[in-house]
């Protein structure tokens, strides 16, 4: 009998859990759908059919540049992909790994670029040396990638660099911006260099329902202007990162679960040892 009340009472705490967990799925879904988070132009990269669908928000532009992780004859690897109705097609090469997507355009008197870091699920090269090359006047650009299969998360700290010319731009001011409505500015130092630990500002009901096998995700967008003289450049970079591990209640749905197992059990092991005795 005391048996029973505890297993009850178990399943009534896990219960809120198991639900919060259904509906952050739901949330999940409802956060892909909602673009409208900044007026910052930038870049996403997302899965479609036949490859990656690069999606521009903000900028017009007739092309995207694809830089791919190759360390010889870099120019000879890089391609161009049409833009119909502000997408376009990313298909796989023979180079996988990581990428740089670079589209452009020119608005006013401003020279505006945008870049993300589209990534394949197929072996490359490092890619320390794309990201050390020039891919545009002002680029945003990381100093490392995530490994392979991975994102940037929540909690976790990344350093970026703002060049001019290929060269470091200090003392710049950069706004970073994510979907779930984070909004800061950083000051870099000298040598263009800052950076960023990625907020744990996800809404409490995707926090609660986090899993590692499908942590939710968000966007982000780091901007800044340079202006050497008449002209005015601005540069984009954006990405995706997740909500941070053992984030949720995953931890809690797994210990429930592990000590209701072991309330199941119990009868059978007394039954064992009068058994053997």
């Amino acid at each position: 009998m005391k048996q029973s009340i505890i297993l009850v009472a178990l399943l009534a705490a896990m219960a809120p859990a198991i639900a919060a967990q259904q509906d952050g799925h739901q949330h999940h879904g409802m956060q892909e759908q909602i673009e409208e988070w900044t007026s910052t132009p930038y870049m996403s990269a997302r899965r479609g059919r036949g490859g990656l669908i690069l999606q521009l928000e903000g900028i017009q532009s007739e092309q995207i540049k694809v830089f791919p992780s190759v360390k010889q004859d870099p120019d000879q690897a890089t391609y161009e992909l049409e833009v119909k109705n502000g997408t376009a097609l990313m298909p796989l090469r023979d180079h996988g790994a990581w990428h740089l997507a670079v589209a452009s355009q020119s608005q006013n008197d401003t020279l505006v670029s945008v870049t993300t870091a589209p990534y394949f699920s197929k072996p490359g090269e490092n890619p320390e040396h794309m990201l050390g090359s020039r891919r545009a006047d002002l680029e945003i650009v990381p100093v490392k990638l995530p490994r392979e299969h991975a994102y940037y998360r929540a909690g976790q700290t990344w350093l970026f660099q703002v060049r001019y010319l290929g060269k470091p731009a200090g003392e710049k001011s950069v706004v970073f911006e994510t979907s779930n409505g984070t909004r800061t500015l950083i000051d870099t130092d000298q040598q263009g260099s800052f950076s960023i630990t990625f907020p744990h500002d996800f809404p409490d009901s995707m926090e609660e329902a986090a899993t590692e096998h499908r942590p939710p995700k968000a966007k982000f967008v780091l901007s800044a202007r340079h202006k050497p003289g008449d002209q005015m450049y601005y540069s984009t970079f954006s990405m995706d990162y997740q909500i941070g591990p053992h984030t949720g209640r995953s931890t809690l749905l797994g210990g429930g679960f592990a000590l209701l197992g072991m309330l199941l059990a119990a009868p059978l092991l007394r039954r064992r040892e009068k058994s053997n005795g």
